[in-house]
């Protein structure tokens, strides 16, 4: 299983987040909300995208009885100037997303 943890932002609050695995949207996911996602053990990777908006992709492997937590929030903090540079700069790569923990049970 794999958690969804969407911190709580001001920038953004307003906006839902797609969750991609495998290119495939499985989710969307809201301002300060948490959602799990069951999936099969394998080899995965996840994306975050909001409109022209995304996150890297990460990889990683799920085994039985694993939970892996992920927290997503974006980059900018109400800075308009630094989300124009980011669009620009960093092909829209603007949504931060990282493991938290990773749990075996």
């Amino acid at each position: 299983m794999i958690k969804i943890n969407r911190l709580n932002c001001k920038t953004d609050y307003y906006l839902d987040y797609d969750v991609y695995i495998n290119n495939i949207k499985i989710i969307t996911i809201s301002n300060n909300e948490i959602k799990n996602i069951n999936l099969k053990p394998g080899n995965y990777y996840i994306e975050i995208k909001s409109g022209a908006s995304k996150s890297k992709k990460i990889n990683f492997e799920l085994s039985q009885n694993q939970i892996i937590e992920f927290e997503i929030k974006p980059k900018h903090q109400n800075n308009a100037i630094f989300k124009i540079i980011a669009k620009l700069l960093f092909n829209n790569t603007i949504i931060n997303i990282k493991i938290k923990s990773d749990i075996y049970l």
